[in-house]
């Protein structure tokens, strides 16, 4: 399985126009030099020299502000220099984050000059009353048509969306899943929201107008909108951006409902399994905290072991039943 290394490159937040509820006071006062060509390269150069294997696929990842709001000067100035190292071989692709009120056809004619294969589209929600109540601003019908535009200039469409936004419930975000799998984005990034002080919704939790969700509401609505996903065949990556047990949860509970489904297929009563998995997905198959574990033990008394065998693809398993019920009257 080929690896794919992520180089970030930070564009400093402009603290013009956004003021959605995750905006801190302080990024909206910012007004920091954006960086330069320069800065771009030798950040470029720092990571490739830690890059061992030289058949790694490269990536160049633009973070921070959105790329597209850029002037665009320094867009053209940033990737140019980017350019550069694609026509070296030293790149394979640059990806660049984007809001729906940001896409344009100067723009997009632009990202396809310098090579930029991902834009990475933060939508938050498909839901108008939410996209307003948390201060976003574009609609419903400007996702659709950014969408589209990117689509038609051939960019591959990476949607950013958000679990557990004020006053959104459960079915507002399988309808947002919903409209999803009608655009067709190539891949979907889900996160939860993130609580930092000095925001609108830290606020809104403080004076009691918002109540956040649970660690178990956010991890089994992040698996419902999961499963809707790929059954279209839509990629999705769960994301968190400082809470690592939120994403590990969840993947280990995506596991979990697999290794479950897989057992009942035997359609025998199950007292010990070996779970095969590629070393690759060992710690998820496992469970955090080894819950998957436990959890097979608790909910279904089954007695259960992981073990790695790499000839396996990753994502997949197979299941060895060890011993069933059964064994036990047969004795």
């Amino acid at each position: 399985m080929e690896k794919i290394y992520s180089i970030p490159i930070k564009l400093e937040k402009t603290g013009e126009s956004e003021k959605n509820i995750f905006c801190t006071l302080n990024e909206l006062k910012l007004h920091k030099k954006q960086i330069n060509a320069r800065d771009v390269c030798e950040t470029i150069d720092k990571n490739l020299q830690d890059i061992k294997d030289s058949k790694s696929n490269i990536e160049i990842n633009f973070v921070g502000e959105y790329f597209t709001k850029l002037d665009i000067d320094k867009q053209e100035e940033l990737l140019s220099c980017v350019l550069n190292y694609i026509k070296e071989g030293k790149i394979n692709s640059v990806t660049i984050s984007a809001m729906p009120q940001y896409i344009s056809k100067e723009n997009l004619k632009l990202l396809r000059k310098y090579k930029v294969k991902n834009i990475k589209l933060e939508i938050v929600t498909a839901n108008d009353y939410l996209l307003k109540k948390s201060g976003f601003d574009f609609c419903c019908d400007s996702i659709k048509k950014a969408s589209k535009l990117i689509k038609r200039f051939g960019f591959n469409l990476v949607y950013k969306i958000y679990v557990g936004l004020p006053e959104a419930t459960k079915l507002d975000e399988i309808n947002t899943a919903k409209a999803i799998c009608k655009l067709k984005p190539k891949q979907v990034e889900i996160y939860p929201i993130e609580i930092k002080e000095k925001t609108k919704i830290y606020e809104e939790i403080q004076n009691n107008e918002y109540e956040e969700l649970t660690m178990i509401q956010k991890i089994e609505r992040t698996k419902e909108i999961f499963y809707m996903l790929s059954k279209k065949k839509i990629n999705v990556e769960i994301k968190a951006y400082n809470n690592e047990e939120f994403k590990n949860r969840v993947e280990s509970g995506i596991w979990f409902d697999t290794i479950v489904e897989k057992i009942k297929q035997y359609n025998v009563k199950v007292k010990e399994v070996e779970i095969e998995v590629n070393s690759l997905n060992f710690d998820t198959a496992i469970g955090y905290k080894n819950e998957n574990i436990e959890k097979l033990k608790d909910y279904y008394n089954v007695d259960s072991k992981v073990v790695t065998n790499d000839d396996i693809k990753p994502g997949k398993l197979e299941i060895i039943i060890k011993k069933k019920f059964t064994d036990f009257l047969e004795e």
